[in-house]
């Protein structure tokens, strides 16, 4: 089967384009709001897997190294994130 839409891919190929070459830097705001949700988000998984596996098989310590991997993993994507988009944005436009 051929292409039946071109014009819709030369859209979407310039919207992943347009949205991927933002490239500002981020502000102290984004990075306190990112990792502000990445706490809420590690106390939601460290509560449910202290309500999950209660008695003997409930591990503290791996609770706690669940929810600092989720805070540290969120603050490594937002170095990262810019580094990124720039990576991809020269790979679309290679195989454009």
């Amino acid at each position: 089967m051929g292409n039946r839409m071109p014009g819709l891919e030369k859209n979407m190929r310039e919207f992943i384009v347009e949205n991927l070459t933002n490239t500002e830097a981020l502000s102290v705001t984004v990075i306190l709001m990112n990792n502000v949700i990445a706490l809420i988000v590690a106390f939601f998984i460290m509560f449910t897997y202290k309500i999950s596996y209660a008695g003997p098989a409930y591990s503290r310590k791996f609770n706690i190294s669940i929810g600092s991997i989720t805070i540290i993993t969120a603050m490594i994507m937002s170095i990262i994130s810019n580094n990124i988009a720039l990576s991809l944005v020269w790979l679309v436009l290679f195989l454009s």
